[in-house]
């Protein structure tokens, strides 16, 4: 939460492709779990941070590809909770 929101999103980007194939277990665990987080941490800072509403409805696009075209179950899982967050903020802000 003490991450700028600029950080957050190069962040973002930078996980928002699933680990390569070949990647070892240990790599693919540690991927996921930074997505997780990420994930989670959000709404947290959106809401916190007092993010610019234009910024924020850029973040929730941005979510509908995160995890790749097909993301595992639990990034999906994830980003459709980040992205429920992300609306009801959004939303008390209209």
């Amino acid at each position: 939460e003490k991450l700028p929101v600029d950080t957050i999103e190069a962040v973002m980007k930078g996980l928002s492709l699933p680990p390569h194939a070949k990647a070892d277990v240990t790599t693919q665990i540690n991927h996921l779990d930074a997505q997780k987080k990420i994930l989670i941490v959000l709404p947290q800072v959106c809401e916190k941070r007092s993010v610019p509403f234009k910024h924020m409805i850029e973040l929730y696009a941005f979510l509908d590809t995160f995890g790749g075209e097909q993301p595992e179950l639990k990034v999906m899982d994830w980003r459709v909770r980040c992205q429920k967050e992300m609306g009801d903020i959004i939303s008390e802000l209209i």
